[in-house]
Protein backbone atom coordinates (compact mmCIF):
# COMPACT_ATOMS: atom_id res chain seq x y z
CA UNK A 1 0.00 0.00 0.00
CA UNK A 2 3.09 2.56 0.61
CA UNK A 3 4.37 2.07 -2.87
CA UNK A 4 1.18 2.65 -4.08
CA UNK A 5 0.59 5.71 -2.17
CA UNK A 6 4.39 7.33 -3.11
CA UNK A 7 3.28 6.45 -6.88
CA UNK A 8 0.39 8.48 -6.89
CA UNK A 9 2.74 11.69 -5.06
CA UNK A 10 5.39 10.80 -7.33
CA UNK A 11 3.33 11.18 -10.45
CA UNK A 12 1.97 14.47 -8.90
CA UNK A 13 5.24 15.71 -7.85
CA UNK A 14 8.70 13.74 -7.70
CA UNK A 15 10.75 16.24 -6.32
CA UNK A 16 9.88 19.63 -4.63
CA UNK A 17 11.30 23.03 -6.92
CA UNK A 18 14.04 24.74 -6.35
CA UNK A 19 12.93 27.72 -4.64
CA UNK A 20 10.27 25.32 -2.38
CA UNK A 21 11.97 24.97 1.35
CA UNK A 22 9.55 22.12 1.90
CA UNK A 23 8.18 19.13 0.15
CA UNK A 24 4.16 19.57 -0.26
CA UNK A 25 1.59 16.86 -2.17
CA UNK A 26 -2.29 16.38 -2.07
CA UNK A 27 -4.00 13.84 -3.11
CA UNK A 28 -8.01 12.30 -2.69
CA UNK A 29 -8.33 9.68 -0.10
CA UNK A 30 -4.82 8.63 0.41
CA UNK A 31 -4.55 6.23 3.62
CA UNK A 32 -4.25 8.34 6.64
CA UNK A 33 -1.96 5.53 8.24
CA UNK A 34 0.52 5.99 5.41
CA UNK A 35 0.87 9.54 5.01
CA UNK A 36 2.52 9.90 8.27
CA UNK A 37 5.09 7.44 7.09
CA UNK A 38 5.39 8.66 3.65
CA UNK A 39 6.01 12.37 4.97
CA UNK A 40 8.83 10.51 7.11
CA UNK A 41 10.44 9.30 3.49
CA UNK A 42 9.94 12.29 1.90
CA UNK A 43 11.42 14.63 4.55
CA UNK A 44 14.83 12.13 4.71
CA UNK A 45 14.62 12.00 1.05
CA UNK A 46 14.90 15.82 -0.05
CA UNK A 47 16.51 16.88 3.06
CA UNK A 48 13.55 19.30 3.71
CA UNK A 49 10.23 19.26 6.03
CA UNK A 50 7.69 17.40 4.15
CA UNK A 51 4.20 17.83 4.25
CA UNK A 52 1.33 15.44 2.89
CA UNK A 53 -2.46 16.36 2.93
CA UNK A 54 -5.18 14.11 2.11
CA UNK A 55 -8.83 15.77 0.96
CA UNK A 56 -11.80 13.11 2.46
CA UNK A 57 -14.53 11.78 -0.05
CA UNK A 58 -17.03 14.32 1.17
CA UNK A 59 -14.42 16.87 -0.73
CA UNK A 60 -14.69 19.36 2.06
CA UNK A 61 -12.27 18.29 4.61
CA UNK A 62 -9.10 17.13 4.73
CA UNK A 63 -6.12 15.85 6.96
CA UNK A 64 -2.14 16.07 7.01
CA UNK A 65 0.84 15.21 8.47
CA UNK A 66 4.13 16.75 8.32
CA UNK A 67 7.32 15.71 9.20
CA UNK A 68 10.66 17.17 9.96
CA UNK A 69 14.24 16.77 8.13
CA UNK A 70 15.47 16.81 11.59
CA UNK A 71 16.62 20.37 11.51
CA UNK A 72 13.11 22.17 11.89
CA UNK A 73 10.30 22.67 13.99
CA UNK A 74 7.58 21.87 11.90
CA UNK A 75 4.89 22.28 15.17
CA UNK A 76 5.90 25.88 15.29
CA UNK A 77 4.94 25.92 11.07
CA UNK A 78 1.58 24.91 11.84
CA UNK A 79 1.02 27.30 14.77
CA UNK A 80 1.55 30.23 12.20
CA UNK A 81 -1.39 28.85 10.31
CA UNK A 82 -3.50 27.79 13.21
CA UNK A 83 -6.22 30.00 11.83
CA UNK A 84 -6.53 28.32 8.89
CA UNK A 85 -6.78 24.57 10.79
CA UNK A 86 -9.20 22.71 12.77
CA UNK A 87 -6.93 21.10 14.51
CA UNK A 88 -3.60 20.37 14.99
CA UNK A 89 -0.80 18.84 17.11
CA UNK A 90 2.36 16.88 17.95
CA UNK A 91 5.93 18.11 18.72
CA UNK A 92 8.54 19.29 16.55
CA UNK A 93 9.49 16.57 14.85
CA UNK A 94 5.97 15.41 13.66
CA UNK A 95 2.55 16.60 13.65
CA UNK A 96 -0.54 15.87 12.38
CA UNK A 97 -3.05 18.32 11.63
CA UNK A 98 -7.00 18.74 9.67
CA UNK A 99 -8.54 21.64 7.87
CA UNK A 100 -11.32 22.39 5.51
CA UNK A 101 -10.67 21.64 1.66
CA UNK A 102 -10.92 24.96 0.54
CA UNK A 103 -7.94 26.53 2.98
CA UNK A 104 -5.57 24.25 1.55
CA UNK A 105 -3.93 26.46 -0.99
CA UNK A 106 -3.74 29.63 1.55
CA UNK A 107 -2.20 26.49 4.20
CA UNK A 108 0.21 25.91 1.73
CA UNK A 109 1.49 29.25 0.97
CA UNK A 110 1.61 30.04 4.47
CA UNK A 111 3.43 26.57 5.41
CA UNK A 112 5.97 27.57 2.98
CA UNK A 113 6.63 30.81 3.87
CA UNK A 114 6.97 30.01 7.79
CA UNK A 115 10.04 27.56 6.52
CA UNK A 116 11.34 30.18 4.61
CA UNK A 117 11.36 32.41 7.37
CA UNK A 118 12.77 30.28 9.68
CA UNK A 119 15.57 29.99 7.52
CA UNK A 120 16.32 33.47 7.03
CA UNK A 121 16.39 34.13 10.55
CA UNK A 122 18.81 31.15 11.37
CA UNK A 123 22.01 30.14 10.23
CA UNK A 124 21.11 26.49 11.51
CA UNK A 125 18.58 24.39 13.99
CA UNK A 126 20.55 22.42 16.72
CA UNK A 127 19.58 18.67 15.88
CA UNK A 128 19.15 15.65 17.77
CA UNK A 129 21.18 13.05 16.03
CA UNK A 130 20.85 9.36 17.50
CA UNK A 131 24.21 7.82 16.56
CA UNK A 132 27.93 8.94 15.39
CA UNK A 133 29.68 6.13 13.26
CA UNK A 134 33.02 5.59 11.36
CA UNK A 135 32.85 6.68 7.50
CA UNK A 136 34.56 3.24 7.36
CA UNK A 137 30.93 1.47 8.55
CA UNK A 138 28.85 3.13 6.31
CA UNK A 139 28.58 0.54 3.13
CA UNK A 140 26.30 1.65 0.57
CA UNK A 141 26.15 -1.75 -0.94
CA UNK A 142 25.44 -4.29 2.14
CA UNK A 143 21.89 -3.99 2.73
CA UNK A 144 22.06 -7.27 4.99
CA UNK A 145 20.52 -7.27 8.91
CA UNK A 146 23.89 -7.22 10.01
CA UNK A 147 24.55 -3.56 7.98
CA UNK A 148 23.92 -0.30 9.28
CA UNK A 149 21.58 0.07 6.30
CA UNK A 150 19.90 -2.98 8.38
CA UNK A 151 20.22 -1.80 11.97
CA UNK A 152 18.51 1.79 10.93
CA UNK A 153 15.40 -0.07 8.95
CA UNK A 154 14.93 -2.12 12.07
CA UNK A 155 13.48 0.78 13.96
CA UNK A 156 11.27 1.59 10.93
CA UNK A 157 8.16 2.49 10.16
CA UNK A 158 9.24 5.68 10.80
CA UNK A 159 5.95 8.19 12.50
CA UNK A 160 5.71 11.12 14.73
CA UNK A 161 6.68 8.83 17.80
CA UNK A 162 9.55 7.35 15.87
CA UNK A 163 10.82 9.88 13.82
CA UNK A 164 14.10 9.14 10.91
CA UNK A 165 17.16 8.42 12.25
CA UNK A 166 19.84 10.81 12.08
CA UNK A 167 23.45 9.50 12.03
CA UNK A 168 26.80 11.90 12.42
CA UNK A 169 30.07 11.55 11.54
CA UNK A 170 33.04 13.55 12.73
CA UNK A 171 36.19 15.40 10.00
CA UNK A 172 35.15 14.42 7.04
CA UNK A 173 37.17 15.98 3.89
CA UNK A 174 34.77 17.50 0.61
CA UNK A 175 36.36 15.27 -2.21
CA UNK A 176 33.76 16.94 -4.51
CA UNK A 177 30.75 18.43 -5.38
CA UNK A 178 28.55 17.23 -8.79
CA UNK A 179 25.25 19.38 -9.02
CA UNK A 180 22.55 17.76 -10.88
CA UNK A 181 18.91 18.66 -11.51
CA UNK A 182 17.06 21.58 -12.92
CA UNK A 183 19.10 24.61 -12.47
CA UNK A 184 21.98 22.49 -10.36
CA UNK A 185 18.75 22.36 -7.44
CA UNK A 186 20.39 19.34 -6.44
CA UNK A 187 24.13 18.05 -5.88
CA UNK A 188 26.10 14.74 -4.74
CA UNK A 189 28.66 15.43 -1.98
CA UNK A 190 31.55 12.83 -2.14
CA UNK A 191 33.11 13.33 1.41
CA UNK A 192 36.39 11.16 2.13
CA UNK A 193 37.79 10.21 5.83
CA UNK A 194 41.38 10.14 7.14
CA UNK A 195 41.75 6.14 4.97
CA UNK A 196 40.18 6.88 1.76
CA UNK A 197 36.74 5.81 2.56
CA UNK A 198 34.77 7.55 -0.13
CA UNK A 199 31.01 7.88 0.07
CA UNK A 200 28.68 10.11 -1.83
CA UNK A 201 25.86 12.01 -0.27
CA UNK A 202 22.45 13.27 -1.87
CA UNK A 203 21.98 17.24 -1.23
CA UNK A 204 18.39 18.25 -2.08
CA UNK A 205 19.07 21.92 -1.15
CA UNK A 206 22.03 22.88 -3.15
CA UNK A 207 23.42 25.85 -3.11
CA UNK A 208 25.23 26.76 -6.15
CA UNK A 209 27.10 29.90 -4.56
CA UNK A 210 28.48 27.70 -1.51
CA UNK A 211 31.98 26.70 -2.77
CA UNK A 212 33.52 25.78 0.79
CA UNK A 213 35.87 23.09 0.70
CA UNK A 214 38.06 21.21 3.84
CA UNK A 215 36.89 19.13 6.55
CA UNK A 216 33.39 19.07 7.75
CA UNK A 217 30.99 17.26 10.68
CA UNK A 218 27.78 16.14 8.88
CA UNK A 219 24.56 14.76 9.80
CA UNK A 220 22.74 12.22 7.75
CA UNK A 221 20.08 9.73 7.07
CA UNK A 222 20.41 6.16 5.65
CA UNK A 223 17.94 5.17 3.28
CA UNK A 224 17.38 3.16 0.10
CA UNK A 225 17.61 3.64 -3.53
CA UNK A 226 16.20 1.54 -6.48
CA UNK A 227 17.39 1.74 -10.20
CA UNK A 228 16.27 -0.55 -12.72
CA UNK A 229 16.09 -2.88 -10.38
CA UNK A 230 19.14 -2.54 -8.27
CA UNK A 231 19.18 -1.41 -4.79
CA UNK A 232 21.81 0.13 -2.68
CA UNK A 233 22.14 2.63 0.21
CA UNK A 234 21.33 5.76 -0.27
CA UNK A 235 22.81 8.71 1.90
CA UNK A 236 20.90 12.11 2.35
CA UNK A 237 22.78 15.22 3.72
CA UNK A 238 20.47 16.68 6.49
CA UNK A 239 23.13 19.65 8.10
CA UNK A 240 26.93 19.95 7.67
CA UNK A 241 29.53 22.47 10.08
CA UNK A 242 33.27 22.72 9.73
CA UNK A 243 34.64 19.79 11.72
CA UNK A 244 35.36 20.63 15.28
CA UNK A 245 38.19 18.05 16.05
Amino acid sequence: MTEVLEAEINAGMPSPLPDQPAFFAVGDDWHLGLIGPAASRYASRFGRPAAIISRNGDGLSARGSVRSNGGYDVLAALATQSHLLSDWGGHPGAAGFSLEAVNIDAFSVGFMDAVRTAERQSDGIELCVDAEVQWSSVDVFDMGPASLYGSVTQLAPYAESNPTPILMTRSLRLAARRPFGKDEAFADLIFVDDLGNSRVLKWWRHDRSWRASGRYDIAYTVGADVWQGRSRVRLTLVSARPAMS
